[in-house]
């Protein structure tokens, strides 16, 4: 990706509203997408979406483990330093 074509998405990024929202609610503690989609009122699809675009740009961390019912959950947690 070229710098131009870096700063273009930039600037999409702060103008997406829920891009945003999504990023705000995994500031502080990371998150599965469920826990996501339920607090920011996003639709799950929505979610999964958006995640994927700031995992593709390199902004997050993603762990993750099994839950209660042996099933593999995604947290996520941003990269970037306050």
């Amino acid at each position: 990706m070229t710098t131009r074509e870096f700063d273009s998405w930039k600037i999409k990024f702060f103008k997406d509203e829920i891009m945003m929202n999504i990023f705000q609610s995994i500031i502080k503690s990371p998150k599965s997408a469920t826990q996501i989609s339920f607090e920011c009122d996003i639709p799950i699809s929505t979610v999964y979406r958006k995640l994927r675009d700031l995992r593709e740009k390199k902004l997050l961390h993603i762990s993750g483990f099994l839950n209660d019912h042996e099933r593999r959950t995604k947290l996520y947690k941003k990269r970037i330093k306050n």
